[in-house]
This record gives structure tokens, sequence and C-alpha cells, in this order.
């Protein structure tokens, strides 16, 4: 909740990364104890300590925990500490290399590894799968489309910020394309949440929502002094305004509004609404939910 209200944008990166490392370290203490502890019987219920999105932050950083260290000659921040999603992974041919090259593709990083043609089985050698030769910041590079050659097919261009490129051929068209929507796709996301944003709120402006007059639905009155009444110069920093006071219906209307229910009440207020209608709350909100058509 603390990263998703945060206004500051480096406070965001801060959290992130904080909860990065309370998942890492809450993964180590489950190895640690899944070694001791009993395992759990058939039938035996899950202790729900943490909600969806946590679940899956933890899975997908086990997930990149696995597959660092199935990678020999890791250096620099874990995959943890800079990405949040695995993509895809897939085998590509390097333009230039003697070996082709295993991809792990994140929501901030490209990993391009060599495979330890049967070393792992050797004595005295790691028993990895993978040795890194490079890794990219998604951040950092272009993705450039190239031209079939008669020497490859199917290529496409790594290009660093320092002129240094990498150009990777696929199997197929379709694998090409594939791999090029993934990448593009993650560079150019925030910008196209940005268009999708603006896009439904136009779609939104356009096709407002028709609600029945408040002769049939009492919830529909339009806000005015008289039944209620804001706080001057005073609001959250999600722009909400605070409200001083209001008639009943008002009241609930607010309590439960489709922007922001909840939020539009100062510290306190919410306490004394529910305790001041709680002989009148459910026959209003039984009102509110029945909307006329």
């Amino acid at each position: 909740q603390l990263q998703e209200r945060s206004e500051d944008e480096e406070d965001r990166e801060c959290l992130k990364q904080a909860i990065t490392t309370l998942l890492n370290l809450q993964c180590s203490m489950e190895r640690i104890c899944n070694k001791h502890l009993p395992k759990r019987r058939a039938g035996e219920p899950l202790p729900r300590l943490y909600n969806h999105q946590i679940r899956s932050k933890h899975l997908a950083i086990k997930k990149m925990n696995e597959i660092q260290k199935n990678i020999d000659g890791w250096e620099g921040k874990d995959i943890g500490q800079c990405c949040n999603e695995f993509i895809m992974e897939g085998t590509l041919t390097q333009v230039g290399a003697k070996h082709e090259r295993h991809i792990f593709l994140f929501d901030g990083l490209m990993i391009s590894c060599r495979t330890n043609h049967g070393q792992s089985r050797l004595p005295g050698c790691s028993n990895v799968e993978y040795r890194l030769k490079e890794k990219f910041l998604m951040r950092k590079v272009k993705i450039v489309d190239k031209d079939d050659s008669c020497e490859y097919k199917h290529t496409f261009e790594i290009l660093s910020k320092d002129e240094n490129s990498i150009i990777f051929a696929a199997k197929s068209a379709e694998d090409k394309n594939n791999w090029m929507a993934a990448m593009i796709s993650l560079q150019y996301r925030s910008t196209l949440e940005r268009m999708l944003d603006t896009v439904l709120l136009h779609e939104e402006k356009e096709q407002p929502l028709r609600l029945p007059s408040p002769n049939v639905y009492n919830f529909t009155e339009e806000d005015s002094e008289e039944n209620i009444v804001f706080e001057e110069n005073v609001q959250l920093k999600s722009g909400i305004p605070i409200i001083k006071g209001g008639t009943v219906l008002k009241l609930i209307e607010r309590l439960t509004y489709h922007m922001y229910a909840g939020k539009c009440l100062a510290a306190g207020q919410m306490e004394f609404l529910i305790k001041f209608l709680m002989d009148l709350m459910l026959p209003f909100l039984i009102i509110r939910i029945q909307i006329a058509t």
C-alpha cells in the first residue's frame, strides 16, 4: 500500500527494493524452516498471510532466484533487485558467436547465456546449466529490426547507449516476432498504459454513465450546499475532497462512491459515521445497490 500510494518516484523505487529484499529474506527463511519443520499433511489448510499480489511477487522472486542460481559467472545486483516479472526464455543464435545463446527476458533485464555443454557432469565443475555472456538493462537498449541476409535470417539488433550492439537470429519469423513484440512492449509499457488511460478517459467522457432521475433513485441527486459540505482548501494528496458534513443520503453515497470508496473522510470521521448511521445503514445500502433501471 505504501508503494502504491507514494507519489514520489524515488520513494516508490526504495520501497520496491525493500519489498524485494524482504521477499528474498523470506525465501531464505522458508528454505531453512522446511529442513527442520514437519511437512504439511494432506488437507491441512495453508496460512493466509499474504494477499494475491504478494503471493505473485513471491513466486516471481522465487523464479528469478532459481534462474540466477543456474547461471555461472553472475555479477552485480540480483535479478530480483532490478526486475519484477519473468517474461520468457528461449534459444537464439548470436551473429559471430560459436555457440547458440539461451536468453532469459525479464521486465527490466535481458540475460544472454551459453549452455554448459555437458561440463556440469565433469568432476570439479560447477553444477549449473548456463554461463553468463551478456546482460542488458532494457531501459538502456534499443531494439532494431534487421533485414534478412544471405547468411542470416530473422535477425534483430540489441543496440546499447554506448553504441555497442549484438545481433541475434531467431529460428523462424514467428519466433522473431514474439521476441521483438515482448521486448518492445516492455520498453513502451508505460507509454502504452498512459495512451490506454487517455483513450478510456475519452470514451468515458463521450459515453457518460446514464443514471435514473432523483425521483426514482435518491442517490443521483447532484451535490449542492444544501446536501453536502466539503472542507475548504483541504483535500487528500490524490485530489479527493474531504467531507465536512452532509445529509444521510449523501454520506451513504460518498461512502460507496465508485471512484474512491471510503477515502473521502478525514481521520476519525469513518468510525463516527458508521456509529451514527448504524441503525440506518443496512436499509440505505440495500436501496443504494438496487439501482432503478
